[in-house]
C-alpha cells in the first residue's frame, strides 16, 4: 500500500547470536507504526526500527511520525494492552516499555532482560 517515497530505517547492532525472545512480541508496535504514522499522503513519514543486544539487554526501538487528522479515530488501545499482559507473563519484572508522544513522533522503547 506504500510507493517507496516512504523512508524505513531498520538496524540491528550487538551480538543476537543465541539470543530469543517470545515469539511475536514486537510486532504490535511495529502495526502501529504503520497504523498510526504511515501515509502516503504525509511528505514527512517515516519509520526508523532498531534492534540492539548489549550483552543480556535487548533494546527495540520504534519512532514514526504521527499523521495530522482532525478527524482522528478513537483508539482502543486493546494491542498495547494485549503485549503488556504478554510481557508481564513473559518478563515479569524483567522488561521496561516506554511510549513517547510528542505533536509529531510517537516512540515506543522496550527493553528487555534475556
Amino acid at each position: 500500500r506504500l510507493d517507496n517515497k516512504i523512508p524505513i530505517n531498520f538496524e540491528i547492532s550487538g551480538d543476537l547470536d543465541g539470543k530469543q525472545i517470545v515469539p511475536l512480541i514486537m510486532i504490535t508496535f511495529l502495526e502501529n507504526a504503520f497504523k498510526h504514522g504511515v501515509s502516503n499522503n504525509s511528505k514527512n513519514a517515516f519509520v526508523n526500527i532498531s534492534l540492539k543486544v548489549n550483552g543480556d539487554k535487548f533494546e527495540y526501538v520504534v519512532v514514526n511520525n504521527k499523521i495530522q487528522s482532525k478527524n482522528e479515530i478513537a483508539k482502543s488501545g486493546i494491542g498495547l494492552q494485549n503485549v503488556r499482559r504478554r510481557l508481564d507473563l513473559s518478563y515479569p519484572n524483567n522488561y521496561e516499555l516506554k511510549i513517547v508522544e510528542d505533536e509529531h513522533t510517537y516512540k515506543v522503547t522496550l527493553t528487555l532482560s534475556l
